[in-house]
């Protein structure tokens, strides 16, 4: 319904910029749900659909960095579908887009805790499907520019858990492709680290996410031990 509503305010009149948006973060919503339930194609479509409404309403106002936000985080998407349409290449490509647009962002205003996250985050992205298409260097690469980017926001911010949590998710990642290279000892340390920052979250905040994390990382730190 909502949905419906949005797409005839934003057919009926293209300049209603609030149905615009509205339409583009309920095409976005529309194909995460598709994604979860492993239709990629579908979702892809609706996350292109939602990328070309952002593309312009961000060009009205190509100064606003809220549009630009906007735009990486819709590139992500786009990737996040491509990699599970099996298009590693088109993935890599949006993905980069996006970082070029977080890191323009992290210049603009490099004390804005929000966007060094969101640039932590793609590192991780570009990370993993590297890791996955075999490229290690590159893979730690894009690993450890997470991670850098993790640790100084949990220094800084040591009351903010989203960002204690973000930094066990860049110590697990990186954790494991070094586990996945036979860096074993290097690997323990940073899943042990990351086992320490992930533990005293989940003691106090029922997050599953934070929870599968600690699990995640206790299984991988067994696998080193054994």
């Amino acid at each position: 319904m909502a949905r419906d509503t949005a797409e005839r305010l934003a057919t009926q009149d293209p300049s209603y910029l609030d149905a615009q948006r509205l339409l583009s973060i309920n095409l976005r919503s529309v194909g995460d749900v598709l994604l979860a339930q492993g239709d990629a194609d579908s979702a892809l479509r609706r996350y292109l659909a939602s990328l070309e409404i952002v593309n312009r309403l961000a060009a009205r106002d190509p100064d606003a960095a809220v549009w630009q936000y906007r735009l990486a985080y819709s590139h992500i998407w786009i990737g996040n579908a491509q990699v599970a349409r099996r298009a590693p290449t088109h993935a890599r490509s949006s993905y980069r887009t996006s970082r070029a647009l977080a890191e323009r962002l992290t210049a603009r205003d490099p004390g804005h805790a929000p966007w060094q996250y969101f640039l932590s985050l793609i590192h991780n992205k570009i990370g993993q499907l590297y890791q996955a298409l075999g490229n290690s260097t590159s893979a730690q690469m894009n690993h450890a520019a997470a991670l850098r980017i993790a640790e100084r926001l949990a220094a800084r911010h040591p009351e903010n858990l989203h960002w204690q949590a973000g930094l066990a998710s860049s110590l697990h990642n990186y954790g494991g492709l070094l586990k996945a290279i036979g860096q074993s000892e290097k690997a323990l340390e940073m899943l042990t680290r990351g086992r320490a920052v992930i533990m005293p979250l989940v003691e106090q905040s029922e997050v599953p996410l934070w929870k599968a994390r600690l699990e995640g990382l206790e299984a991988d730190i067994a696998a080193l031990e054994e």
